[in-house]
């Protein structure tokens, strides 16, 4: 009679010092199964991880091993019990924990995080890679499904770093090898340069880019596809890293002009023709990170928008091009949008509020003093992000500072004139009809509830594209209406944001001629 070989429900797996009966098999990859199993000692429920027989274990259990240093709790990494051989399998027996971001998103049916459900997960995160890089260790695998939440019920957006599988010790010679998720790699892995931790700190911009418009910042199944998305919404890399890259010329060409960088990326058909593979169509949703500030149509309060910039200057930070300037996870801990100092004048906003409860799951409490400004943070972070900040001129933040384009800053200062008139009288007439429509009629108008829309996304460029196989590419914003509550502090937030631009453009204008 033949040895049965696979591993099946109601089994009863043993190690040294337990045992463990087979619930149900909740997943399956190339590595193995992934099972729900109790153990039958303790009675509680565990994660076993159920490897095929030929496949190699020894990496991820050093890594696991290594791993061991770091507090599962307070460093937010999966809590690995043991590892033992049954039935000729390698088992390896972890934490029960709930579901993944992946499976989060597509309950929410593709719906994106808010700013208040990412900042938690993001400082999650950041404490977990902060923990790996004290032991000089790479995760290089990050992507949701290796995300896990703890218990989504009982603690909402309290996060796990899962799968160590793909892990390396930074001192290991990578040079050259693919790691990480396609649409997911850093430009110096796609390049052939050094790796090292800023790896991750790349795919953990990639990951919160995807959370907030539940769509991926780069195309996932071209690497030339994926290259030019990076040129054109980060920039170039640096000429010192193209020159040093190993495939470098796999993507770029020599520039033969005087002036300009070195390097200029490949056309398509250029790179059809080096490489005989015909480039897949893609288009990103965003052309640059600042249109994330105004993608979404509409915001709750001002407090959102300074949020929201914040939150893409820390993108920034997470996506620059070149890994040596790329934010660390330390650093990252103190960025603002982390530590909610632009916050600290808004308590009374419905948005800091909401931000506050929802950071509670990582020890956050104002009532503690957290939400205060600290010089020496403060004047780090915005050192940080002086240095972090994409080389090449974003145009839309030239557009703000009144320069670019070879354009004179009273151009700017016209226009905005103009739509400040027009937009401060539309603002006055929604108020006047919306005060109307509240004696006549309980019903909010949804007139109002656009306008508030529009007027937070004047600057939108609207060609976002829908394709792909990927789910989450179909749903880019909420079709929601805002609560009638909140209708006219929005529009009143709106006008007070206008009024303080005005003033600060009024203020610039005339202190240069002084």
């Amino acid at each position: 009679m033949m040895e049965r070989s696979e591993v099946q429900q109601n089994d009863t797996l043993c190690s040294r010092r337990s045992r463990y009966l087979i619930m149900e098999f909740t997943g399956e990859g190339g590595f193995g199964k992934v099972a729900r199993a109790v153990d039958l000692i303790t009675s509680k429920d565990v994660a076993l991880k159920i490897l095929k027989k030929e496949t190699p274990s020894e990496r991820e259990i050093m890594m696991l091993d290594a791993l061991r240093a770091l507090d599962p709790v307070k460093k937010n990494v999966v809590h690995f019990f043991e590892k033992f051989q049954d039935q000729g399998h390698t088992c390896l027996v972890f934490e029960k924990l709930d579901m993944n971001l992946f499976t989060l998103l597509e309950q929410r049916q593709w719906e994106h995080l808010t700013l208040n459900e990412i900042r938690p997960i993001a400082h999650q995160l950041l404490t977990a890679l902060d923990g790996l890089k004290s032991l000089g260790m790479v995760h290089a695998d990050l992507k949701l499904d290796n995300i896990m939440l703890v218990n989504h019920l009982s603690e909402p957006f309290r996060v796990k770093l899962i799968d160590f599988g793909l892990s390396f010790m930074s001192s290991e010679d990578k040079l050259g090898k693919k790691v990480q998720p396609a649409g997911s790699r850093a430009p110096e892995v796609s390049l052939g340069l050094p790796l090292s931790e800023a790896i991750d700190m790349w795919g953990l911009g990639c990951i919160l880019f995807y959370l907030y418009l539940a769509r991926r910042p780069f195309a996932k199944h071209c690497q030339y596809r994926a290259m030019k998305g990076i040129v054109e919404m980060l920039g170039q890399p640096a000429d010192h890293l193209l020159h040093a890259g190993r495939f470098t010329e796999g993507f770029f060409k020599k520039n033969h002009k005087e002036d300009g960088p070195v390097w200029r990326m490949k056309t398509p058909r250029e790179y059809q023709r080096g490489t005989g593979i015909k480039p897949k169509k893609w288009m990103s949703p965003i052309k640059r990170l600042n249109e994330l500030i105004t993608l979404h149509p509409w915001i709750w309060r001002f407090a959102e928008l300074e949020d929201r910039t914040a939150f893409v200057s820390l993108l920034k930070s997470l996506l620059h091009t070149d890994p040596e300037e790329r934010i660390t996870p330390a650093r990252a801990l103190t960025h603002p949008f982390l530590t909610m100092v632009h916050l600290l004048n808004q308590t009374d906003s419905l948005h800091v509020t909401d931000a506050l409860d929802k950071m509670r799951v990582v020890g956050f409490d104002d009532s503690d003093g957290d939400l205060c400004t600290d010089g020496v943070a403060e004047e780090e972070s915005s050192d940080e992000e002086a240095a972090a900040a994409p080389r090449p001129v974003d145009t839309d933040s030239a557009v703000q500072d009144g320069v670019g384009n070879g354009r004179h800053p009273i151009f700017y200062f016209f226009i905005f004139s103009v739509l400040y008139i027009f937009l401060t009288l539309q603002i006055k007439t929604e108020l006047r009809v919306d005060g109307a429509s509240e004696e006549e009629s309980a019903t909010p108008s949804a007139n109002t509830t656009a306008a508030a829309g529009g007027l937070c996304s004047v600057a939108e460029d609207s060609a976002v594209g829908q394709h792909g196989a990927d789910p989450a590419d179909q749903t880019l914003t909420s079709d929601r209406s805002p609560p009638a509550t909140v209708k006219k502090e929005r529009l009143r937030d709106v006008k007070k944001f206008l009024d303080r631009v005005r003033s600060a453009m009024f203020r610039r204008k005339y202190s240069k001629h002084e």
